[in-house]
């Protein structure tokens, strides 16, 4: 299997893409997995403890949801569908992880890594044409589904999905998490870069497309993202895995290429930049606040009748009443109540001491951060590994933690 084909399927793989009312992530997925055990027959393949050891923590997570879900007299199976998801998710990570290194044995992290950059980056330059080609957004969108909340950001003009289902926060964490990636693998002095030696403006391209596919999907991204690069100029690669310097480097030159732009294009831009950076811009009381925050805060921090047990739905099946909350913990507090709560809590623990073993910390540093996303993305919405894109990338990054683990009782046997 050439590299062309595997890139192909890590696209698919990442991307939640829908065509014709058709979800392709999921055949994929099965696609992936028996090639993976077609080609276990031909080649002598390793049994990764660490990979099985995080996969039946997703089964137990399954087994918890399963007995809250029989408790409750079978009312809402969304945490159900949405835990065996995750699970269907992680197994074809674990396929397609082992597909890259049975094929191409040491070299396979970086070229894992280099075809989730270049997925990210494809996704942003179809995001931005459907947004500002008219013509061509009739056409892709013709037979490419989206959401509706994400046809109206497109209609609105400040946000774009392209080729996901749904963008909004989970993509700009999405974008977020794929830029720390890349920033992280960066080496100056050695040859384990992305885009390799003495290509700078090519990285530099790819640098400013993230950040712009971040801007144009939201905030919540936008957010994380000043907050890193902050945490880099601050304590350097030693704390986060970036290097001081090309921060620096990488916002001068952006402000340097940026600002002119913006003076330039500014009607056309206008609406963007209000939007983006609205929880930085004063309102007229003085205060730093966002209409969603605001919304967050004072409407959506309730909580279940029987907060012990919770009350086993949520109202996303449209038959049961609707739970007025987007936060995710809220949620699961409502479908199970403590149990369910506690069990993904400890799952997140699990997959953080996992990603933090990993022996190399250009692993270690993207892996923990795309958990820390899950478990930060949870106050603002539901992120529990379902096919958003972010939870897909969580995934193939835990698994190649656990192919490169330092821990002696993960070790892979033969």
């Amino acid at each position: 299997m050439n590299q062309v084909v595997l890139f192909v399927l890590m696209l698919l793989y990442l991307t939640p893409l829908v065509i014709r009312n058709f979800t392709v992530t999921f055949p994929v997925i099965l696609i992936i997995i028996l090639y993976y055990i077609f080609q276990s027959f031909r080649i002598k393949t390793v049994i990764n403890r660490a990979s099985i050891f995080v996969f039946l923590m997703f089964v137990l997570v399954f087994i918890i949801n399963l007995i809250m879900f029989a408790y409750h007299g079978y009312q809402d199976d969304y945490l159900i569908r949405s835990s065996f998801v995750g699970l269907f998710l992680l197994a074809g990570g674990i396929a397609l992880v082992s597909i890259y290194r049975n094929i191409y044995k040491e070299k396979y992290i970086f070229l894992i890594f280099k075809h989730i950059v270049y997925a990210a980056i494809f996704n942003c330059i179809v995001g931005m044409l459907v947004l500002y080609f008219a013509d061509l957004r009739d056409v892709i969108y013709s037979f490419v589904n989206i959401a509706d909340n994400a046809k109206i950001h497109l209609e609105q003009g400040y946000r774009t999905s392209g080729l996901f289902y749904s963008g909004v926060s989970s993509l700009s964490l999405y974008y977020c998490c794929v830029l720390f990636l890349y920033l992280t693998t960066y080496r100056s002095k050695t040859q384990h870069n992305i885009f390799g030696h003495n290509k700078t403006v090519l990285s530099f391209i790819a640098f400013g497309l993230l950040v712009i596919g971040i801007i144009y999907a939201g905030r919540l991204g936008l957010l994380v993202l000043i907050l890193v690069f902050l945490l880099a100029l601050c304590f350097g690669r030693k704390f986060i895995g970036i290097e001081r310097h090309l921060v620096v480097r990488y916002i001068g030159l952006g402000l340097l290429l940026s600002i002119p732009i913006v003076f330039v294009y500014w009607s056309s831009l206008q609406k963007v930049i209000l939007w983006a950076f609205e929880l930085f811009i004063p309102k007229e009381t003085g205060e730093v606040r966002s209409r969603s925050l605001d919304i967050l805060l004072n409407q959506m921090i309730i909580f279940p009748r029987d907060l012990l047990l919770g009350d086993g739905s949520i109202g996303r099946d449209n038959i049961n009443n609707y739970v007025s909350t987007d936060i995710g913990y809220l949620l699961l507090l409502f479908m199970g109540g403590i149990p369910v709560l506690l069990s993904y809590i400890f799952l997140f623990i699990i997959l953080l001491y996992t990603t933090y073993s990993s022996r190399y910390e250009y692993i270690r540093y993207p892996a923990m951060f795309s958990v820390m996303l899950i478990v930060i993305g949870n106050f603002k919405d539901a992120y529990i590994f379902t096919s958003s894109g972010l939870g897909q990338l969580c995934l193939i990054l835990v698994v190649v933690s656990c192919f490169e683990n330092k821990l002696n009782w993960l070790r892979d046997e033969k």
